[in-house]
Parts: C-alpha cells; structure tokens; sequence
C-alpha cells in the first residue's frame, strides 16, 4: 500500500497456525498488473 492507502500489490501466503513463522518477502517494485511503479514509501 502506499501512505494513502492504495494497494498497489498483493501477496497470498499462507501461514501455519501452530508455532511462529518468519520468512523474506521480496517484490520487483511491479504493482499487480505487472507495472513498474516509482519510488515511494510502501507498507
């Protein structure tokens, strides 16, 4: 998202219920249409 609140990517991952789980998310910097988008501040 950016700091207005538009989502520009979507990441679906599912996540077990039992114990903790930490994993390295990477992104191209594309939005989910597959654009490039600028540089910015993403949440």
């Amino acid at each position: 998202m950016t700091i207005t609140g538009k989502v520009v990517w979507t990441k679906n991952q599912i996540i077990s219920k039992e114990g903790f789980l930490s994993k390295e998310i990477t992104w191209d910097g594309k939005d989910d249409f597959g654009n490039k988008i600028g540089k910015g501040i993403y949440v």
